[in-house]
This record gives structure tokens, C-alpha cells and sequence, in this order.
């Protein structure tokens, strides 16, 4: 009887030793779990004041990064508006005359010429549209696109006119007024010779002359080099 006494005592003891490791296995866990992940800030001031650190600097950089690109969409938007509303300017009617220079302010003394008008149609310049060369003056400046008061381009003949001048024009018939004004010398024409120049009208994305080129005929202006 006392042997398996003992042996039940024993057995007893056995199970209670297992259940105080357990026991501990349990509440060591439970610490580690609270050390590393509940209390990380109070265990681990320094990695977690750098990660708090980084957080804010990224946090802060992103805010950056979102106020620039901001004001880079206000600076185009604003210069799309500029750019519709300069548009809606240039094709509006009435078209606005031109600036025109008083001859005291000009270099030299006006002289009288005459004056054609031309587009980029074949008849005009002999290139269709879609030729590599259409509508690219002497100078190598690009007319597609451009209406007369965009462009102000006139073809001299630089025997007479240097390319790239500023030249008034002042139309001797009143009912051409409305082209009077400053232009810049950018164009050479086979029938541009001594003192003629030809006006450019505008792009009419059309091969054929435009009404405008054919009825504006041969008319007189003073015509007076700035510089």
C-alpha cells in the first residue's frame, strides 16, 4: 500500500511540476508579447523615436511634393488661360490695328511702294499641304498656323529691304487702314522686286488662293524701314 502511495504521490507531483512550466511558458510569452509589441516605445525609445522621425519627415516631404506640384498645375493653368483668353483676343472682330510708329521715331525717310498680298496656297508659295517646306519662309519661320495679325510678315526683296527689318507700312487708300502697322521682313518672292512688297494674309489650309489674296490686288503704302 505504500509503495503505490508513493507512486501516486510521486505521479502527482509530476503533473504539478508540468503545469507550473507551462505555467511559466505562458506568462513568459504574455511579457514578451507586451514588451515587444504593446510597449515598444517605453522598452525602445531610441528605434522608435528614429522610426516616429522618419514617418514625420516622409510625411512631410509628401506634403511638399503635393504644394509644388499644386502650384505648378495653378502656373499652367493659368498660362492655358492666358493662352485661350490671347486667342479669343487675336480672332475676335473688329481686328485691332496694329501698332504704328510715328515717322519722326523711324530711321528713314518713307518711301512709296506697292503692295500685294499673299497665302500659302500654290499659286502663292508652290508647295501643297503636307510638303516638308510649306509654308516656311526665306528665314526658316513657319506661317502654319498663323493669321495676318499673328504672323506680320511681309517678302521683300533684300536687295532693298534687309531680312529681318522692322518696317511700317501706311496704305495710301483709306479702306486699307486697317493693315497699317509694323511688320518684320522674314519672306523672299520670285515677283517680290526693288520696291514691292507682298502682306501675308494667313494659313487658309487651303491649296487654292484665297479670296482675300486675289481681291486685295496692287495698292500703294509709304513704306519706311525702322531698323
Amino acid at each position: 500500500m505504500k509503495l503505490v502511495c508513493q507512486k501516486e504521490v510521486i505521479i502527482i507531483n509530476n503533473d504539478n511540476f508540468f503545469i507550473a512550466i507551462a505555467s511559466c511558458i505562458v506568462i513568459v510569452t504574455i511579457i514578451s508579447f507586451a514588451a515587444f509589441i504593446i510597449m515598444p516605445r517605453y522598452l525602445f525609445p531610441v528605434q522608435t523615436n528614429i522610426k516616429i522621425n522618419y514617418i514625420n519627415t516622409k510625411t512631410n516631404y509628401l506634403e511638399h511634393q503635393e504644394s509644388s506640384y499644386s502650384k505648378k498645375y495653378e502656373v499652367i493653368e493659368n498660362h492655358m488661360e492666358a493662352n485661350k483668353a490671347s486667342e479669343i483676343y487675336v480672332s475676335a472682330e473688329p481686328i485691332p490695328a496694329m501698332q504704328v510708329v510715328p515717322r519722326a521715331e523711324t530711321n528713314k525717310a518713307p518711301e512709296i511702294y506697292v503692295v500685294t498680298a499673299y497665302d500659302l496656297s500654290i499659286q502663292s508659295c508652290g508647295k501643297p499641304i503636307g510638303h516638308p517646306w510649306y509654308g516656311i519662309t526665306a528665314t526658316g519661320y513657319s506661317l502654319v498656323g498663323h493669321t495676318w495679325y499673328t504672323a506680320r510678315v511681309i517678302a521683300v526683296d533684300p536687295r532693298v529691304i534687309p531680312l529681318g527689318s522692322k518696317v511700317l507700312v501706311e496704305f495710301l487708300d483709306d479702306r486699307f487702314k486697317q493693315f497699317d502697322g509694323i511688320y518684320t521682313a522674314r519672306d523672299t518672292g520670285g515677283a517680290i522686286k526693288g520696291n514691292i512688297i507682298d502682306i501675308f494674309l494667313g494659313d487658309f489650309n487651303d491649296n487654292n488662293a484665297s479670296r482675300k489674296a486675289i481681291e486685295f490686288g496692287r495698292r500703294q503704302a509709304h513704306v519706311t524701314i525702322i531698323n
